[in-house]
């Protein structure tokens, strides 16, 4: 990871296009972050879009707005995300997930630097800087705008082939969740630092940070045991171990698994098979959420 950080820190002050590369959780738009709060950009807007969590025109919309009554459901005027994004720089995640046609629009309006609203007719004129990304082949993604868009390609290895960089995440995930949820831990017992760096992760930092965030939640002393986590590190069935769950903790799960339901819809990122084990969970132990997050269980989980 310290040659990705090397090269961010070598093409952030530059205006070039970067192409990050690699499988779901491994960090990407934290790279992409960094690159744009080490950059001349740095205090403009940084916006984000996962191209896959749309299709035809609501991506289009997203990426280029939309004036009022351009299509159902189009009831006022909305900025995109190329306009929101002026001045600074814009993430595309998952770029290959776009329709060839979106593609097509979005390669001219980054070659001319400006673009019309759908349904509108005013040219809007925008100066963004691009780095985008994926965790598919890149048989997807039209070869002239692979070109335009990857100047600088940036590979991301999976956190089991650096696996010395889970001992410093998992202390920085710590050290975030201990302050979020007003929680005294000090420090992880070294048995807890050997086994997180043993698991496989097959989601990478995102299930690391997930496991350090449940382990914080069910800890009741200064230091994070083993014990504290509902299964081995990586191990898919988080929510297996039910008896875990008793006594006071039941009200700290109240407060942390709607947070992880706001992650998941955001990001349109759900795992299936985590979301169907967190509602046999919810379930089973009565666990008391707010009607508002239902939405994350619809349909057929």
């Amino acid at each position: 990871m310290q040659e990705v950080l090397d090269l961010v820190e070598q093409i952030a002050p530059t205006e070039v296009p970067v192409f990050i590369t690699g499988e779901t959780g491994v960090g990407k738009e934290v790279v992409a972050q960094a690159i744009h709060e080490k950059s001349p950009r740095k205090n403009q807007p940084f916006e984000a879009i996962n191209c896959g969590a749309f299709s035809g025109e609501l991506l289009l919309s997203e990426l280029f707005g939309h004036e009022e009554g351009s299509f159902t459901g189009a009831i006022r005027r909305r900025r995109g995300m190329l306009e929101r994004a002026n001045g600074g720089t814009l993430f595309l995640d998952e770029v290959g997930e776009m329709s060839g046609e979106t593609q097509v629009t979005l390669l001219r309006a980054l070659e001319e630097q400006e673009f019309t609203r759908v349904g509108g007719e005013a040219v809007i004129t925008v100066d963004v800087r691009i780095v985008s990304a994926t965790n598919a082949e890149l048989d997807k993604i039209r070869e002239d705008l692979y070109e335009r868009i990857a100047t600088i390609p940036i590979h991301i290895l999976p956190l089991r082939e650096r696996r010395e960089d889970i001992p410093p995440l998992a202390e920085s995930f710590l050290s975030d969740f201990r302050e979020k949820y007003n929680k005294p831990i000090n420090n992880m017992a070294p048995a807890v630092l050997s086994q997180l760096q043993d698991a496989d992760w097959p989601r990478n930092v995102r299930q690391l940070r997930n496991a350090v965030e449940r382990a914080v939640v069910l800890a009741d002393t200064d230091e994070l045991k083993s014990s504290d986590f509902l299964d081995a590190p990586g191990d898919p069935k988080h929510f297996a171990n039910l008896g875990v769950v008793r006594g006071g903790r039941r009200r700290e799960y109240e407060r942390w698994i709607p947070s992880q339901m706001r992650s998941g819809t955001e990001t349109s990122e759900v795992n299936i098979d985590e979301a169907k084990q967190l509602y046999n969970f919810i379930l089973e132990l009565k666990i008391n959420i707010r009607r508002d997050h239902n939405a994350y269980f619809s349909d057929g989980l």
